[in-house]
Formats: structure tokens, sequence, C-alpha cells
């Protein structure tokens, strides 16, 4: 379901699209697998629901191991405009360092843009940060 990298030299908009993976952020090496899942709303810009549905990789593929930082990649979700938002539940499962099986369900996340600060704020969010490094020092 993600983007393949050849083609985003040609459709540099791509790279902003949204799709879903398992660890990885484009199609290369990627194992990702679903079942029940009609992403056809998806693709044309709207949303993704399921009701017994799943995408996944298997334990055996490197894709599934969080990295350094602990985590795994599970899409990236672009917003079209500045008052939309992206949220929604997540049921994950996967093995822990000790090989035994966990299960974090009705993960809810819910994200908005929100507003834009007018350029005097930016600056005086600039000057801020400016003052709070000599402070430091």
């Amino acid at each position: 379901q993600s983007i393949n990298p050849a083609l985003i030299p040609l459709f540099p908009s791509l790279a902003l699209d949204s799709w879903v993976t398992i660890g990885l952020s484009d199609q290369t090496d990627n194992a990702l697998l679903n079942i029940g899942i009609d992403f056809s709303g998806f693709e044309a810009g709207g949303s993704i629901s399921t009701d017994n549905g799943s995408w996944f990789a298997t334990p055996d593929d490197p894709q599934v191991l969080a990295g350094a930082d602990l985590r795994v990649l599970v899409g990236q979700f672009t917003m079209m405009g500045m008052d939309d938002n992206v949220s929604g539940v997540l049921n994950l499962q996967g093995k822990a360092g000790d090989f035994e099986t966990f299960q974090a369900r009705d993960q809810a996340f819910d994200f908005s843009y929100g507003a834009v600060p007018a350029p005097g704020a930016l600056a005086l969010l600039g000057l801020a940060g400016v003052a709070s490094r000599r402070r430091r020092k």
C-alpha cells in the first residue's frame, strides 16, 4: 500500500500521499499483507474502515521490528486543509522482545493541524527561542 519510490521523481506529490504500512516507508522489500480491507475509498481520498480486517506482516519479516526509537511505522496520513483532522482507532498485536504476544486494543488518535500563528506571533516565538537559548548558556 505504500508508494513506489521510483515514481516520486515523475510525480513529486506522491511523497505527500497517504498510505498504510508496517515498518517501511516504501515498497522496497515490503511484505505487507491485508485481509478484509477494501482500500478503494481510501485510495480515492476518503477514509479507511474495516470490521474484522487487518493489515500485517508476519513476525519473521524484519520490518515488524521496532527501531532504536522503539517505534514501528503504521502509515502516513495526509490532510487536505488546515481545518482537516486525522483520527481513528487501532488495535495492535505483536511480539515483545521476549517473544511474548501483546495486544493493545482501542488505541485512539486524533490529530488536528490547528491555526497557523500570525507573522508577528511567529517572530515573537522565534525571539523567545533565541532568548531561551541564551539563558541556558
